[in-house]
């Protein structure tokens, strides 16, 4: 037997979504945890968004929902940008509103980035 982690099953709401037609991608993204078992216990979705094409896009905005083990929504968090510029790369960190037990509930994300047009 080994002490190392064994990675338990993703439910299905982790997805990403992009707009289509668009040249907007996610290039990373992860739920990240930060003072583990703790009062203070934080989680969020740290992701890398890229501007694809030739030319600036505008008003995009990261909205991340976070769901419990249960596939339950439980809060959403976002982020908005003015101006992604062409071949432009934006680092976002979306954190769940909750810390402590609430932030311990939280099993799965999805993030959707958009336009504001």
């Amino acid at each position: 037997p080994t002490d190392s982690p064994t990675p338990s099953p993703t439910p299905t709401p982790s997805t990403v979504r992009t707009p289509d037609g668009e040249s907007l991608g996610v290039v990373d993204h992860e739920l990240t945890r930060s003072n583990e078992g703790s009062d203070s216990e934080l989680v969020s979705v740290d992701a890398v968004i890229e501007n694809g094409s030739k030319s600036a896009v505008t008003d995009v905005r990261a909205v991340a929902r976070f769901f419990d083990e249960a596939g339950d929504v439980l809060d959403r968090s976002e982020a908005r940008t003015s101006r992604l510029a062409a071949g432009g790369r934006w680092e976002v960190e979306l954190v769940y509103p909750g810390s402590g037990a609430d932030a311990r509930a939280v099993a799965d994300y999805q993030l959707v980035v958009e336009r504001d047009d």
